[in-house]
């Protein structure tokens, strides 16, 4: 294959153009289709939930801003996008940070280090990018329907932070495939696919317990009934709970959330503290065995080993054109020259119709896990009754999308609609009853 593109060399750009213009008005059309729902007036007969017309019109009205928000911020990227492709800009921003590293006296005049200033140049324009749309959704979009409840220096802070510890998590990477591309002399598949199952693993074990404290701040959850009864569940199921967190989300925002991190045998469950304003006691440890169903189930492990087959099948692709000079040359770098970072970012334009089919599988999987934990809570738990009120709360106060177009459901969503959800878990009930 490599031969034949260096014989023939395609037009690298025009590729890039279309697979990302297709891409674009596949996503467009979808929304769309997702959009013509959201106009419904009326709520769905078939919803399991206590669905009266003016929270209905009021969810609506919600998904609706938030659809023509992502419909304006993706048109922008996709002329963004055409720009770096067009303008070159990657290797303008690779001349640069050559520039920058032959002017530096610390850093070895080596592709490992232009690497890693070019990461951190587009790391700075890329968060300047994203800034003014996190501005306006959160104090905008959010303020509207009254969930906003950070400043803007709360915000600003939060973004940092987030943004660096990415930065962090990219330079880890970059490095690594460099180091390891230069000491095998070739791209090896396997290792750099375990330092990114390596880098997920981690991520998720990590986040809980050092990263999400410097974005918000997380307390035990205080002795009382309520962690009673989240540590009899955890012994009841043979699960050593490290810690029980309450994670201070109201200071932030009004929508409730909960995570947990850890093995099937242990670890952590944190639940925001704004749940037990709207839900008993009893629909939050159901909440609770949720959390306890991801770690049971092996669900971080399954995300973990997806992910990595994900970047493995992407480096085996790239792998396929990263040697390619003729890709190089069209996208603006000199004759000869050929970092892997650039041929990545170039080859991932080329991998545009292979993601698209990856995004319906990984959107499958995630709907699969939460709903296995519904299961998991009710079921397994014993919980049949507070899993379906909590649920139907839950979405209820986050203003959730009711109903979806099922194609777009299928592309986009990570979590099944509200009705889709909450039908499952009821037959699943029915059928244990």
């Amino acid at each position: 294959m490599l031969n034949f593109f260096n014989l023939f060399q395609p037009d690298w750009k025009s590729v890039s153009i279309a697979f990302l213009s297709a891409k674009f008005m596949f996503e467009s059309y979808l929304k769309l289709r997702q959009h013509n729902i959201l106009s419904r007036t009326v709520a769905p007969s078939s919803s399991n939930e206590e669905l009266d017309q003016e929270s209905f019109e009021k969810r609506q009205e919600y998904s609706r801003v938030k659809s023509k928000y992502k419909l304006i911020a993706d048109t922008l990227k996709y002329f963004r996008d055409l720009f770096i492709i067009q303008s070159n800009l990657n290797s303008i921003i690779w001349t640069v940070s050559g520039g920058i590293l032959t002017n530096s006296n610390f850093l070895p005049q080596t592709e490992l280090s232009q690497s890693l200033i070019f990461c951190t140049v587009s790391k700075i324009l890329l968060f300047t990018w994203k800034l003014p749309f996190d501005l306006y959704y959160n104090f905008v979009i959010e303020e509207e329907f009254n969930f906003n409840k950070s400043t803007v220096p709360d915000l600003l802070i939060s973004s940092f932070i987030q943004e660096f510890v990415q930065w962090v998590i990219d330079l880890t990477i970059i490095s690594s495939f460099i180091k390891l591309i230069q000491y095998f002399g070739r791209i090896p598949i396997f290792h750099l696919t375990a330092v990114v199952w390596l880098v997920f693993t981690m991520g998720f074990a990590i986040y809980p317990r050092i990263i999400l404290p410097l974005l918000l701040k997380v307390n035990p959850l205080p002795e009382g009934e309520l962690r009673s009864k989240i540590e009899k569940l955890a012994e009841d199921k043979s699960f050593r709970l490290n810690k029980i967190s309450a994670i201070d989300g109201s200071s932030s925002t009004a929508h409730t959330n909960a995570l947990a991190a850890g093995s099937p045998w242990s670890g952590t469950i944190a639940i925001y503290d704004n749940f037990s304003d709207h839900l008993s006691i009893d629909e939050v440890v159901s909440v609770a065995a949720h959390e306890l169903g991801h770690l049971k189930l092996f669900h971080l492990e399954q995300q973990s080993i997806y992910l990595s087959i994900i970047v493995g099948s992407k480096l085996l692709f790239i792998s396929k054109f990263i040697e390619n000079k003729s890709l190089y040359e069209q996208f603006g770098l000199p004759g000869g020259t050929t970092p892997f970072l650039i041929g990545y970012l170039i080859a991932q334009d080329i991998y545009i119709p292979l993601e698209v089919l990856g995004t319906f599988i990984d959107n499958y999987l995630k709907r699969k896990i939460e709903t296995d934990a519904d299961y998991y809570s009710a079921i397994d738990c014993g919980f049949k009754e507070t899993t379906a009120s909590a649920l139907s709360k839950h979405l209820k106060m986050n203003l959730s999308t009711v109903s979806s177009d099922w194609l777009y459901s299928l592309y986009f969503e990570t979590h099944p609609s509200a009705i889709t959800r909450l039908e499952a878990l009821n037959v699943a009930i029915r059928k244990h009853s």
